[in-house]
């Protein structure tokens, strides 16, 4: 006997319905916030393409990425990054996903990553030294190179300079591009109208291919005896002893510098902004780390002993998740709660809004990193926290973005202070949150 269908979604009035793309275009969080508030866990919303059903239930939401992952795909807005990324683990599916992250999750185990701690210390300290005392600049772009610098090293073995190859203007462009086309008129429109409006896209492709292939070639040609990501990707083989193809190593390697890179430099910029403005928290997280290091470098093994300074992120993931939102869609139908998904519906979550509910958390809008320092994040729903996501499609670098913000933060605190250059600017919901404008960060000597 079947199971009884759920009740309809309801949707948004008429009036809301009308002005929705405009909105999210001027003020996309402002206006995910206010539908919260106005709407409640679950509504349904028709932004062109498959309708968006936005869920702010903690149990639905864990649910939906974890207990119904093989009723759901990755959403339209992923599968749209496949015109530049490729079929990388964030947007492949299936049989090729499944290969893919067996080949790929052990080199981002605990054990496999503590070579990385000496390379991530050596970058952050020569940036550490770049800076003047009484000097006031845009730390999002000095994180952005930073980050680059680490996840090439890292992840590449080599330390060719990207930036001056173009990749981060690149990213850039591609962002931007993608934004246009996900918040106007462009979301509706088919493939064809949009060829012309896509040169960003194809330059950024270029740019990204001619990368990759002279890195991948040289690691080809050198063998794969190295320790960083791309030599064990190159001896990795599957169980039918298949190894990775140059187009799936491009795709890899490009997904993974986009989440490596962007996010980790995203939640650095706003973990130091944050401390800026909250001089006690920035004072304990010193004391913190010249009392756990003295006068040592930090390793791997020091990421537990330091539990404030992880607050700190874990803190600031809260607030300000660079993954600012994700999606499924629906590919077999199933109740939610009383209330029934359809095939095609985009079942949207977005951390923003979960991390920030004053329903769901004490204090909610104030950063509070001693929140975290009892257990709080092993207590809590699985649907409340996932900065990383959650399920089997959750991040495979988490271990290795905790480790580098925790290092990158212990080797600038012990040599800096950092106090706010100018007020915040806003944010931009892209495909990650992004500030509009310079994050000014003014730095003094610590001692």
């Amino acid at each position: 006997m079947n199971a009884q269908p759920g009740q309809p979604i309801p949707g948004l009035p008429l009036p809301e319905r009308l002005t929705l793309l405009p909105r999210l275009r001027s003020d996309a969080l402002g206006t995910f916030e206010f539908l919260r508030r106005r709407h409640g866990p679950i509504f349904r919303m028709n932004l062109g393409g498959g309708p968006v059903v936005l869920i702010n239930h903690p149990a639905w939401v864990e649910e939906v990425l974890f207990q119904r992952a093989a009723d759901v795909k990755k959403d339209e807005i992923v599968q749209a990054l496949r015109l530049v990324i490729g079929d990388g683990l964030l947007t492949s599916e299936g049989d090729t996903w499944r290969s893919h992250r067996r080949r790929i999750a052990p080199s981002f185990q605990r054990g496999a990553l503590e070579g990385y701690a000496a390379t991530m210390v050596a970058h952050t300290k020569d940036a550490a030294a770049l800076h003047r005392a009484g000097e006031c600049g845009d730390v999002h772009h000095d994180l952005m190179t930073l980050t680059l610098r680490i996840v090439v090293s890292c992840l590449f073995g080599t330390d060719a300079d990207l930036s001056g190859a173009g990749i981060d203007l690149a990213l850039d462009q591609f962002m931007h591009r993608f934004v246009v086309e996900l918040r106007t008129w462009r979301r509706v429109a088919p493939s064809a109208v949009l060829w012309l409006g896509r040169r960003p896209y194809r330059r950024a492709m270029a740019t990204f291919d001619s990368c990759f292939s002279t890195i991948i070639a040289a690691h080809r040609a050198r063998g794969t005896d190295g320790d960083d990501l791309l030599s064990r990707l190159l001896a990795a083989r599957d169980e039918d002893g298949s190894g990775f193809t140059d187009q799936e190593l491009r795709d890899e390697l490009l997904t993974l510098l986009v989440a490596g890179h962007e996010t980790t430099a995203l939640a650095l910029t706003y973990a130091l902004a944050m401390l800026a403005r909250a001089p006690d928290d920035q004072a304990r997280a010193r004391a913190e780390v010249d009392g756990v290091l003295g006068d040592r470098d930090p390793t791997a093994a020091d990421l537990s002993n330091l539990p404030f300074l992880r607050a700190v992120v874990s803190e600031t993931l809260r607030l300000y998740p660079p993954a600012w939102g994700t999606g499924r869609e629906v590919v077999n139908p199933f109740k939610l709660g009383p209330w029934q998904l359809q095939v095609g519906d985009q079942a949207t979550v977005l951390p923003w809004l979960l991390h920030r509910d004053p329903r769901l958390w004490e204090d909610a809008p104030i950063f509070k990193p001693e929140r975290w320092l009892d257990g709080l994040e092993k207590r809590l729903p699985k649907g409340q926290y996932f900065p990383f996501g959650l399920g089997p499609r959750a991040c495979v670098g988490n271990h290795f973005a905790m480790m580098e913000m925790v290092i990158v933060l212990a080797v600038l605190l012990r040599r800096w202070r950092v106090l706010p250059g100018g007020p915040l600017p806003k944010l931009l919901a892209a495909v990650t949150l992004r500030p509009l404008g310079p994050v000014a960060i003014r730095w003094e000597p610590a001692r």
